[in-house]
């Protein structure tokens, strides 16, 4: 267990790793009375994520968990790239938005993603706070996904770091590797472009 600091509302936040089925349903029952139809949808895959070995940390304030995050710190290098952090699933009921909480959880993942020697950060936001949360943090945005999901492809330490500890830069000239399957144009998606995708309608689970 570790405590992050939030800011925004001064307030403290717990944040506790999932161990077992039990504790997470316990979890998603609670989150069950204070959620809306496309945090239905999210939450819907977190006991199958669980069972696939993605880990869950939950946000706690006063006793009350706040917030979820579901990532998989991978091992895998096999290119420059790697190893990424998977981010699956992330939501905050619904009383408890715009104070922090979301982005604070993220933040402490994936402080944790870089200890566990990941380099960056892949996920697709497929509902607007979801992409809300992700610009919030500076992520990097590159194309969208035939089912309306906004892929994120982000850099979680520095190419001078890389360089410190004997590995190779980021190319600048390439496309991420996680976002190939969607685009080859080697440049993140512009404000304007993430602004028209938003006006042409709802992403995945909204």
């Amino acid at each position: 267990m570790s405590t992050v600091q939030i800011q925004k509302v001064d307030q403290e936040m717990e944040v506790v790793q999932i161990e077992s089925r039990e504790q997470l349903m316990g979890v998603i029952k609670e989150f069950r009375t204070d959620i809306d139809k496309a945090g239905r949808k999210v939450l819907a895959d977190a006991d199958m994520l669980f069972f696939r070995g993605i880990t869950a940390w939950v946000g706690w304030v006063d006793d009350i968990p706040v917030s979820i995050n579901m990532t998989h710190f991978g091992k895998r290098r096999s290119h420059v790239w790697e190893p990424y952090a998977n981010g699956y699933l992330a939501f905050t009921r619904v009383s408890e938005r715009r104070k922090g909480y979301a982005s604070g959880l993220t933040r402490e993942v994936m402080n944790r993603a870089v200890t566990a020697g990941c380099v960056r950060f892949k996920a697709l936001a497929g509902t607007l706070l979801g992409y809300y949360l992700h610009k919030s943090l500076g992520d990097e945005f590159w194309a969208l996904t035939d089912k309306r999901e906004i892929v994120v492809d982000t850099p979680l330490v520095t190419s001078e770091y890389l360089v410190s500890i004997g590995r190779e830069p980021f190319p600048t000239d390439k496309v991420p590797r996680t976002a190939r399957k969607w685009t080859t144009r080697p440049e993140k998606l512009s404000q304007e472009e993430l602004d028209a995708i938003l006006a042409a309608g709802p992403l995945r689970y909204e």
